[in-house]
C-alpha cells in the first residue's frame, strides 16, 4: 500500500485492466474510469482525445511483404495478436481460447465492415501494403487508444461528469493514414515548421485552441467561433485535426458510423463491468446491485 503499489500485479487470477492501474489504497482508491463514472472530474473541464492511428506501424512497401514482424500476412495472425493483446484481462480469464478466439473474430468482422465504407478515404488498405495490415493497424489503435477516448468521454459527457468534456482526434497530415503515436508532438512542442511537415497556421489554431482552453476552460479560438461543442450526451462529437488541413467538426457522423470502434468499447464495457461486479461483490458480501450499461449515445439501460 504504497505508490510503488501501482507497478505490482493485482493479484492472482484478477488480471489487469485496461488501463492498467493497481489500487494501493494511497494514490488511486479505486479503478479511473469508475471514478470518472461517478462524477470525479464534476469540477472540471477537460480534454479527451487520441491519435487516430496510434499503434499502426510505418508503411511498409510492396517488395517488403513476409520480410519483417510488421507485415500482418493472414487475419489468423491478427486473432493470435489480439488474444495476446487481451492476455490477463477478466473476460479472457473467464473464456476458453475458442470462445476468446469467437470474440476476436466477430470484433474482426465489424472492422472488415468499416473498411468497406472506406471512411478515410484511402482505399481498402488505407496507408498500409495490405488490407490485412490495415485491420491490424486500425483494430491494435483501437484497443490501446480510439476505445478509452470513448469511454472517458461518455462518462465525463453526462451531467455532473465534468463541468464540460471536449473531444478531439488528430487524424495526422492530409489525413494520410500516418496520426501514429506522437506524430502531433512535432506540430505543439519541435522546431519551426520549415523543419516540419505541418502548417504553419495550423500549428498557430492549435497552439491557440490549447492556450484558450488553458485560459478558460473552453478551447474555441475567435476562428472556431463556438463550432467545437462539449460532447455532452453525444460522446462521438469531436474535433478532427489534421497537420496540413487544420479543424474540421464531426458532430458524430464519423465516428458515430466506426462499427469497429463500437464493437472494442462494448467489448471493454464488458471486461469492466466484470471487474466491478467483482469489486462490488467482495464489499457488499456477494449481493451485486443492478448495473447499467454505457450506450453510445450516452445514455443508459439495464
Amino acid at each position: 500500500r504504497s505508490p510503488t503499489g501501482l507497478f505490482c500485479w493485482p493479484g492472482f487470477g484478477v488480471g489487469f485492466p485496461l488501463p492498467v492501474a493497481v489500487i494501493d489504497g494511497i494514490l488511486l482508491s479505486e479503478q479511473p474510469l469508475h471514478a470518472f463514472a461517478r462524477g470525479a472530474a464534476a469540477n472540471l473541464s477537460i480534454i479527451v482525445g487520441c491519435n487516430r492511428d496510434e499503434a499502426a506501424f510505418r508503411p511498409q512497401p510492396q517488395d517488403t511483404l513476409g520480410v519483417g514482424a510488421k507485415n500482418f500476412g493472414n487475419r489468423i495472425e491478427i486473432v493470435h495478436r489480439m488474444m495476446w493483446e487481451m492476455a490477463g484481462m477478466p473476460l479472457a480469464l473467464r473464456s476458453s481460447q475458442a470462445n476468446l478466439g469467437q470474440r476476436i473474430v466477430q470484433l474482426i468482422s465489424s472492422y472488415q465492415e468499416d473498411r468497406a465504407q472506406n471512411q478515410s478515404c484511402l482505399g481498402p488498405s488505407g496507408n498500409t501494403c495490405t488490407a490485412t495490415q490495415w485491420l491490424q493497424d486500425t483494430i491494435a489503435s483501437d484497443f490501446v487508444s480510439g476505445a478509452f477516448t470513448h469511454m472517458l468521454a461518455v462518462r465525463m459527457g453526462r451531467t455532473g461528469g465534468s463541468q464540460a468534456t471536449f473531444r478531439y482526434q488528430f487524424n495526422g497530415f492530409e489525413g494520410a493514414g500516418d496520426a501514429r503515436h506522437g506524430a502531433e508532438l512535432p506540430i505543439l512542442m519541435g522546431g519551426t515548421t520549415e523543419q516540419l511537415e505541418c502548417s504553419s497556421w495550423v500549428r498557430d489554431a492549435w497552439l491557440d485552441s490549447w492556450v484558450a482552453f488553458a485560459r478558460s476552460g473552453n478551447p474555441n479560438t475567435t476562428a472556431m467561433n463556438g463550432v467545437w461543442g462539449p460532447v455532452g450526451h453525444h460522446p462521438c462529437r469531436a474535433m478532427f485535426w489534421d497537420g496540413l488541413d487544420g479543424w474540421s467538426m464531426d458532430e458524430g457522423e464519423i465516428l458515430g458510423s466506426r462499427r469497429g470502434l463500437h464493437a472494442t468499447v462494448d467489448l471493454w464495457e464488458e471486461c469492466l463491468s466484470i471487474m466491478q461486479s467483482e469489486d462490488e461483490q467482495t464489499r457488499l458480501g456477494g449481493a451485486l446491485p443492478v448495473r447499467l450499461k454505457p450506450m453510445r449515445d450516452g445514455s443508459e439501460q439495464e
